[in-house]
């Protein structure tokens, strides 16, 4: 058959075959490239798609760090405040203290009610005495004087809401504080707690102790 075509056809059909050869190899390629190029464009996104995602995820650390941290600075401020306005408070009270025992004839005084007899969960003056002491007429005079501090007491419980009671010890052994709780222990002896010692050791000197 193909010896009877003509040498113009079978040239056409060489050019036709070359033709086509080169059309599959030139649409193989090109399908291999974009294959490629595919391939190349979802490594690049996916690289892009995380690399975003990690500075998205730092930009939020960051962030969460700059808020928490302003918080944090804000009640540090704050609270720094309240102290010392306790410590300033605290310190016009110990000199009222003083006054009352350096000069206990010039202050009247009241009873002071022993504390299961005071008002229940209102803020109020009362006292207790330690294991082995009695109220003496000593103890009872002193009580009177000390009862002068409820006035001092009371303003300073009620314009710091950090304050939950606010207690004094004796060397005689009585225990005075202004405050709600009407909790009462017999055996509570204020000279053996850490802060009559600490206060003892540093006379004259506000003392912050650890919480308890």
């Amino acid at each position: 058959m193909i010896r009877n075509i003509k040498i113009g056809t079978k040239i056409l059909l060489v050019i036709l075959l070359v033709s086509v050869a080169s059309l599959l190899l030139v649409a193989g390629i090109s399908y291999t490239q974009m294959l490629n190029l595919t391939k190349y464009s979802q490594d690049a996104n996916i690289q892009l798609g995380i690399t975003a995602s990690e500075k998205s995820k730092s930009a939020l650390i960051a962030q969460a760090e700059d808020y928490l941290r302003n918080i944090v600075q804000k009640q540090a401020e704050g609270s720094s405040a309240r102290f010392t306005q306790i410590r300033t408070e605290l310190s016009a009270m110990v000199d009222y203290i003083e006054r009352l025992y350096a000069s206990p004839e010039n202050f009247i005084g009241k009873d002071v009610p022993f504390v299961p007899d005071a008002p229940s969960q209102i803020p109020s003056a009362k006292y207790m005495l330690a294991p082995g002491v009695t109220a003496t007429a000593a103890i009872r005079r002193e009580l009177r004087s000390i009862s002068n501090a409820e006035y001092v007491f009371a303003g300073m419980l009620a314009n710091n809401t950090l304050i939950r009671s606010i207690y004094l010890g004796t060397e005689s052994g009585i225990s005075y504080r202004y405050s709600r709780s009407n909790s009462h222990d017999p055996s509570y002896d204020p000279r053996d707690r850490g802060w009559f010692k600490a206060g003892m050791r540093h006379a004259g000197q506000a003392v912050w102790i650890d919480t308890y």
